[in-house]
């Protein structure tokens, strides 16, 4: 879920589900996006899928859609 969206800045904060293959718990993020036009139609309280990369120290988001129902 979409709690905030700076797209000027291309940052999002997202409450997620685990992420196994990261052995990530559920938690809340901010993360940024590798392409500030992804966060186009993006907007708080919104379910997303979203792809990550190894950027640096942490991780980009690289693809956010709108959740399929």
């Amino acid at each position: 879920r979409v709690n905030k969206v700076d797209a000027d800045a291309g940052k999002t904060n997202i409450t997620h589900e685990a992420i196994k293959s990261l052995k990530w718990p559920k938690m809340t993020m901010d993360f940024t996006v590798q392409d500030k036009s992804a966060l186009a139609g993006i907007t708080p309280g919104m379910q997303v899928e979203f792809e990550l990369v190894k950027f640096g120290s942490g991780y980009r988001i690289t693809s956010i859609v709108p959740a399929r129902q």
